[in-house]
């Protein structure tokens, strides 16, 4: 299937000429962003310029010309998958751009605020997540249309899917343990502290019929 490798062959230019790079950018930027340099102004120009490019490469990449079978539905996931990853990963790098923008402007002791860094940090955080999660389900997407067309990677796919059940399995049983005991020893806690408490009485109210065999005094 021509489209098939067609399709492949643009996902694997998006991963290793546009995410991998822009993981070692964003590594490489945390890391400065770090680094104590009393006597020095940072300028973090060359990160943005970076990230401006990984946008730009990211928007020049696309699947709109490999024409798909819409019967086909595999391969029509995979194009989509990659349609909302580039989506997510531009908005990323146009957001990593605002926040070092910020750092810049910061280091030439130019007027920023709290909130305004709390807002430009949320909004970078959140796309963050939304573009791992969206890279993720292409990788998937991609490992699903290429094991239905090679019996033997459909194999090693499959055992990796296994692997990764058992694993998450391992987690989940790990967690629930975890969670079970911490559940008991504030029981345990609770019960301790329910026994060092002194005993109080409790008095119940009287009621009218209760009254009724009290002579009245005059």
């Amino acid at each position: 299937m021509a489209y098939a490798d067609e399709l492949f062959r643009v996902v694997d230019k998006y991963f290793m000429e546009i995410i991998m790079p822009y993981g070692r950018t964003n590594a490489e930027a945390g890391e400065y962003l770090k680094k104590f340099k009393p006597f020095q102004k940072k300028n973090f120009d060359n990160y943005m310029q970076r990230f401006d490019r990984h946008r730009e490469a990211a928007e020049a990449l696309s699947m709109d010309e490999i024409a798909v079978p819409a019967e086909d539905a595999l391969a029509l996931d995979l194009k989509t998958k990659f349609a909302q990853s580039r989506k997510t990963f531009v908005t990323l790098c146009e957001r990593n751009v605002k926040f070092y923008d910020f750092q810049n402007r910061r280091a030439q002791r130019k007027r920023v605020t709290t909130e305004e860094l709390r807002e430009i940090f949320t909004a970078l955080q959140a796309i963050l997540n939304s573009a791992m999660r969206d890279v993720t389900l292409l990788e998937d997407a991609y490992k699903e249309l290429k094991a239905s067309l090679d019996p033997e990677y459909a194999k090693e796919y499959a055992a990796q899917k296994a692997e990764l059940a058992e694993k998450r399995a391992r987690v989940e049983a790990e967690t629930a343990a975890r969670e079970a005991k911490q559940t008991s020893r504030k029981e345990s806690r609770a019960a301790k502290k329910a026994a060092k408490q002194p005993e109080t009485k409790t008095f119940k109210q009287c009621s009218d019929e209760d009254y009724t065999d009290i002579e009245d005094i005059d």
